[in-house]
C-alpha cells in the first residue's frame, strides 16, 4: 500500500483527491484536543446527576 500525499487541500481544509482507475482508499483522521475527555467526563457526569435528581424528586413525590 502506497502512502503518498497525492491531495490538495482547499482554502476551508477540504482535501481535494484525484481518483485513479483501480482501488481508491482515503483515510481521514482527526486528533481531538486534550481538553475533550475531560470536558466528555464532566458531561457524563453532570447527566447522570441530573437524572439522579430527578429519580429522587419523583420518588419523594409518590412516596407522600
Amino acid at each position: 500500500m502506497e502512502r503518498r500525499r497525492q491531495y490538495c487541500v482547499t482554502k476551508i481544509g477540504t482535501p481535494l483527491v484525484t481518483q485513479k482507475k483501480g482501488k481508491n482508499t482515503l483515510v481521514v483522521s482527526y486528533n481531538i484536543g486534550n481538553w475533550f475527555l475531560p470536558i466528555m467526563y464532566l458531561i457524563i457526569i453532570t447527566w447522570i446527576s441530573c437524572l439522579t435528581y430527578i429519580v429522587l424528586k419523583l420518588f419523594r413525590r409518590f412516596k407522600k
